[in-house]
This record gives C-alpha cells, sequence and structure tokens, in this order.
C-alpha cells in the first residue's frame, strides 16, 4: 500500500517527461487531448500477507474504546495458525572415526634427496567434507600412531597434512624412532576443513643415512562439527537452542479462548535428510510447557503472563533419516511454529502508536516524506498536461472498506492536523470497485510551495460493525496505473 506514493511521484515525472517532448519542426498547429496510459502495480494480498503468519482459519479485530483496538487469530486442528523464524542450532559431537594405515610403497633413506616425498593421498569412507569447531583439548584432534617396521632408527620424521591443492593444514613430528616402536602423536585440526584428496607429506626427516620403514595409523579424537557433507553414520544427537518468535508486539493465548496448542517443527533442506525430535517440555520466558500424545505443548489462557514471543528454550534429538547427512551449523534453519486455539495478538509499539480510531475505523497515518519539484518542472507540465489522473481498480473480498487519502503541508510533523486533504488516492469498498484520482492543474500547483511534504493516511473498516473477521482465504486484488492527457502540438 505504501508504495501510492511513488505512485504519485511516478504520475508527476511522466506528466514533466511528457510536456518536455517538443515538436522537432518547431511548428505550432492544432492541440488534441490525447490519453496516455502507463503502467503502476498489480497486487495480490492474502490478510495472511499483511498480519506476518503463514495460515490461520480466521482474524479478527474488535474497537473497544477509542484508540483501543484488540487483534485475535484463530487457528483450528485443520488450519492451524502458522509462524516461522529462524534459528541457528549448536554443532553436533562425533565420536572418533578410524581414516586408516598408510606405509611407503619401499624403504627410504630420509634426507633431502628423497624429501619432501608424498606418503599418500586421503579418502575419507564416512564423509565427503567435515568442517570443525573452534574446540580443542580433547576434541578436534588428529591421532598418528608412527609403527617403525624396518631395523633401523628413526632420527626425525615431519609429516605435514596439507589440502588437495596443497595448502597446509597441520603437522606432527616424531623423533628417536626405535625399530618396533609405536609413539602416538596429536594434531589440532580446530576450525580446519577435512575432505577427500588430503595428502600426508614428509616435509623433513633423518635416518642416519640408513633405509627405514614405517607404517602410519590415523584416527580421530571425538569431533565436534559446525558443517557435514554426505556423513554416512547414524545421527541421534541431542541439541537445544533458544529463540524468539516475532508475532506482533507481544502473542498471548486469548481470554476467550481455553487452551492454546503448540507445535514445533524444524525444516531443513531436502537434501540434509535430518529430522529433529523435540523434548517432552519446551521453555517460555521462565515457565515449562509439557508435549501431550499428540505432539502439542499446551498453554492455557490462565497462563496470562505467557507470551510467546519470549525466549524460547527447546530441546531436542537430531537424527538422521537416510543414507547419507548434509548439515550446516552456520546456516539459519526454518522453525514453524503450529498452532490451534486463540491467540491475542498486540501491535508493535512503533505501529500502535500511529493508529487510531474513527468511529468503526482504523486509522493509520503514514510519515509523511518531503515531495521535491521545481516551479520550472510544473510550468512544463503545465504547458504540455491537460490532466493526469491515478486509476484503482480493485477487487475486494475483504470485510472493510479501504481508504487512502493524500495530504500536503509544509510541516511534516502536524500533516495530519493542520495539512490540506488533496483527495482520495484510492476507496476500495468492499467487492468490485475502480477509483480515479484527478491531479488537475489546481492541485499540481499546490506543490509550488517549497518545502513540500506529502502524507498517506489509509482507513479501513466497516460502518456497521466494531468487530470484524477475516478468513484466510480472503483477498484483495490491486491494479494502478497512470492516466496522462496531454496536449499534442502539429
Amino acid at each position: 500500500m505504501k508504495r501510492l506514493i511513488p505512485i504519485l511521484l511516478v504520475l508527476v515525472l511522466a506528466a514533466l517527461l511528457v510536456a518536455g517532448c517538443s515538436n522537432p519542426d518547431g511548428r505550432i498547429g492544432p492541440s488534441w487531448d490525447v490519453p496516455l496510459r502507463l503502467p503502476g502495480f498489480e497486487e495480490f494480498n492474502t490478510i495472511g500477507d499483511l498480519i506476518n503468519v503463514e495460515d490461520f482459519e480466521s482474524f479478527s479485530y474488535e474497537i473497544e474504546d477509542e484508540n483501543d483496538i484488540l487483534f485475535t487469530l484463530h487457528g483450528t486442528e485443520d488450519n492451524e495458525v502458522k509462524a516461522e523464524t529462524e534459528v541457528e542450532l549448536n554443532v553436533i559431537e562425533l565420536g572418533s572415526i578410524e581414516i586408516g594405515s598408510f606405509s611407503l610403497d619401499e624403504a627410504i633413506a630420509l634426507n633431502n634427496d628423497v624429501l619432501p616425498k608424498e606418503v599418500d593421498t586421503i579418502e575419507f569412507d564416512e564423509f565427503e567434507e567435515l568442517t570443525l569447531s573452534d574446540k580443542s583439548g580433547d576434541y578436534n584432534q588428529l591421532e598418528f600412531t608412527l609403527e617403525n617396521t624396518g631395523d633401523n632408527k628413526i632420527e626425525n620424521l615431519e609429516i605435514e597434512l596439507q589440502d588437495k591443492d596443497g595448502n597446509y593444514v597441520g603437522q606432527v613430528q616424531f623423533t628417536e624412532v626405535s625399530s618396533g616402536a609405536k609413539p602416538d602423536k596429536e594434531m589440532n585440526l580446530a576450525n580446519e576443513t577435512l575432505a577427500d584428496g588430503m595428502k600426508m607429506v614428509i616435509t623433513d626427516g633423518s635416518s642416519d643415512g640408513e633405509k627405514v620403514d614405517f607404517e602410519l595409523s590415523i584416527k580421530t579424537t571425538d569431533l565436534e562439527v559446525t558443517k557435514l557433507v554426505g556423513y554416512s553414520r547414524e545421527i541421534n544427537e541431542e541439541v537445544d537452542f533458544t529463540t524468539e518468535l516475532d508475532i506482533g508486539e507481544t502473542a498471548q493465548v486469548s481470554k476467550d479462548g481455553d487452551i492454546l496448542n503448540l507445535k514445533i517443527d524444524l525444516k531443513f533442506p531436502e537434501e540434509s535428510n535430518l529430522k529433529f525430535d523435540t523434548a517432552d517440555k519446551i521453555k517460555i520466558g521462565e515457565k515449562f510447557f509439557t508435549k501431550n500424545d499428540d505432539g502439542y505443548y499446551q498453554i492455557k489462557a490462565e497462563d496470562e503472563n505467557i507470551d510467546l514471543n519470549d525466549e524460547m528454550f527447546i530441546e531436542g534429538t537430531l537424527k538422521s533419516e537416510g543414507d547419507t547427512v548434509t548439515y550446516n551449523a552456520k546456516d539459519p534453519t526454518t522453525m514453524e511454529v503450529a498452532m490451534y486455539g486463540d491467540l491475542t495478538v498486540e501491535l508493535p509499539e512503533d505501529i500502535k502508536e500511529d493508529l487510531k480510531t474513527d468511529g468503526n475505523f482504523i486509522v493509520y497515518e503514514i510519515e509523511a516524506a518531503e515531495f521535491e519539484i521545481s516551479s520550472s518542472d510544473l510550468d512544463r507540465i503545465d504547458e504540455g498536461i491537460k490532466e493526469a489522473r491515478l486509476v484503482t481498480e480493485s477487487v475486494n473480498y475483504f470485510p472493510v472498506d479501504i481508504i487512502m487519502e493524500l495530504y500536503i503541508h509544509d510541516n511534516k510533523e502536524d500533516i495530519y492536523t493542520e495539512g490540506e486533504l488533496i483527495g482520495e488516492l484510492a476507496n476500495l469498498k468492499q467487492g468490485s470497485e475502480k477509483h480515479e484520482f484527478i491531479l488537475d492543474k489546481e492541485k499540481r500547483d499546490k506543490f509550488r510551495d517549497e518545502p513540500v511534504y506529502v502524507g498517506l493516511k489509509i482507513s479501513f473498516g466497516d460502518e456497521a460493525e466494531s468487530k470484524v473477521t477475516f478468513e484466510s482465504d480472503q483477498d484483495l486484488t490491486l491494479e494502478t496505473y497512470a492516466v496522462l492527457v496531454t496536449k499534442v502540438n502539429q
């Protein structure tokens, strides 16, 4: 709806453009009134688009007293109230992974003539790619066991882990490894990514000129991961997170209702092969709520201090349900909240402050904006334009009339109290309606004073009813376009 102000700007600028066109031969001839239609926009809105919820059975508002408006959402088991928000899940803990054993093709003497030497590339059987968190200590370590399988001592051996492009990932060093010995070393992999094609390279070493041979076994400690691609193990991980909904300023169980039933579902991308089972209890604010056999948490009307927009603490189990899992903790996951029952919603303060009532109509005054156009430009418009019209065609199945009024003034702060009503930009009555706003010379001249501020007042309601109920299938189809009646000379 706010785009009707830019449409007015388009109307004036289009008139200026047309008025600026002159006869290239400079000839003076007879004039005709020529209508020129310019596209505005087409809009199709359901009531759900306007109140920030996905679905509902019905929505109502009631004007109780002056400027006191009660909004209620109603959902049923077959047509629940649905709202979505994005959440960030925690990292996942995985157990130790056996990566494999690697050995040289043949015994070698460790010296600069043969080094650096690639031992082998690593292909991970259990995943395609894995990114670790920043946790260290007992987590996110790569454990190397070096078994000296030859007869000679390994004096020094430095092994570097590289990614598939040869970039450094980490390093371990073994010294004074006698024949038959099996020392262990750990490599810290916090924040690193493991993927197929990684390389193990001997970058330095010495063996007193003797040939040596060895076998290298690699496994991980327990891992804490932020990202998984193509992970083939089963996942059954306890996770928790906190989030907040954003349904108006407050959202509470209606006092006219009894119980609000609430269900939580995390929507992962299809390729993730993950599902989330919520725990038996969730916490909203400071109170816990228990899940029933149908999977709903029940919030009673007597819980009058519970606001669904309060911080929500949710625990559950993250489970795999396919052959492989793909997961990224840093990508927001969509959480859908489905509810049935009655929910009373208080509008955000910044909107509520601008809402007024006028009888059975709710009035919303949009903040005024400065409209800049020079007198010389207006003169050019007057020379080429006879009349400009903003046409709005609507099919309104909402149970209210919608009126949009245009105001101008030299002070934006008191535009709606001291300013001048220029006219109705649109009057969207229930049913089918065509409305024209005419921007003639008398109205255009009002823009000559500087500064000029433009404001839009939107009123909606039913003259006969203070309580109005919207159904979810009600909609509004709106098309707006400009018509310019120009003067053409030849």
